[in-house]
């Protein structure tokens, strides 16, 4: 049995970039507790300059995203029935209260129930990069549409931490 492996970042915007932080995000029970030690090693005081994000992937699997600012932290999961059963899946939990959007009814009930839209495997809150110009209609796509390592490339490219996401690679 092969063992597949998680990356893990933390990463800090200051409004001009983005910056990662020294941070093991391993042994966090639930997103709350992970939003504390985000803030603690960013800021003693609890105040970020700008968005705070954990990125967490598991290889060919599903990826998630936890954004940390504001009072509640906000979690997207590419996939949530794969990363609810790994390693993450008590912290990700939290997405699950809220769900992706189910497909709309067909208008004909006769079709072959095969040609019916797939329910998005998706969860969280997918608006939350949105006022970083990455819509969450877009993030959504994005995670249907392509493999975990490349849909977390598509999103730092549009939200500008490509370059440093990389680098921790």
């Amino acid at each position: 049995m092969t063992s597949m492996s998680y990356f893990t970042a933390v990463l800090a915007s200051d409004g001009d970039g983005w910056r990662s932080v020294d941070l093991d995000v391993e042994d966090a029970v639930d997103v709350e507790e992970l939003a504390d030690e985000v803030r603690a090693a960013v800021d003693g005081s609890g105040d970020a300059p700008g968005p705070l994000l954990v990125v967490l992937e598991r290889e060919d699997d599903w990826f998630a995203l936890v954004r940390v600012d504001g009072e509640e932290p906000r979690a997207f999961v590419s996939d949530l029935a794969s990363a609810t059963s790994s390693h993450y899946g008590e912290l990700l939990s939290v997405t699950a209260d809220s769900p992706a959007p189910q497909p709309a009814p067909q208008e004909d009930e006769e079709e072959d129930s095969a040609a019916r839209v797939a329910a998005p495997t998706w969860a969280g809150d997918a608006d939350l990069l949105s006022d970083l110009d990455l819509p969450g209609s877009e993030l959504a796509d994005t995670a249907e549409s392509r493999d975990p390592a490349s849909a977390l490339v598509a999103v730092g490219e549009k939200v500008g931490f490509v370059d440093l996401l990389e680098a921790l690679r």
